[in-house]
């Protein structure tokens, strides 16, 4: 599953490059978040609340900042499982300065395995919408 889109917020990309590149930051925007711990200046985990129709459960996440350059790209994989499903994924950010501060282009990829994947691209569709507005926002609000 892929999703894309551009995120404006008020302020310098140099800003933003240093809040997304925070895994303690990064986390204060993931949604859900029972449990996290912060490994490293690169990596962090998350246990998460997940529900997606009758399935119901805690998803555990690894994430690794795996590539960045200085206030302009970070690129983020997670892996993880739970609720007999696997979850891999990464997530790039490109950002350029703008009027109102910085541009962020965003991709997202998504491959999801096991009972999660069994509910339909649909169904699976329309909740990584949601948690990509919950996330969006939050990091709309938090790195200002």
């Amino acid at each position: 599953m892929r999703s894309e889109g551009v995120l404006e917020a008020a302020v310098p990309p140099e800003k933003f490059f240093a809040f997304v590149t925070q895994p303690s930051k990064i986390i204060s925007i993931l949604p859900d978040v029972e449990e996290s711990k912060v490994v490293d200046a690169e990596h962090f985990s998350v246990k998460s609340k997940v529900g997606v129709s009758h399935i119901r459960g805690t998803l555990s996440m690894n994430f690794e900042i795996a590539e960045k350059r200085e206030g302009s790209f970070v690129r983020m994989v997670g892996r993880g499982q739970g609720v007999q499903s696997s979850v891999d994924m990464t997530l790039t950010l490109a950002l350029e300065r703008s009027a109102g501060g910085t541009k962020a282009t965003w991709s997202a990829e998504t491959k999801v395995g096991g009972l999660l994947a069994s509910v339909g691209s649909r169904l699976l569709a329309g909740i990584s919408e949601k948690y990509i507005r919950q996330i969006t926002e939050s990091l709309r609000q938090k790195v200002a």
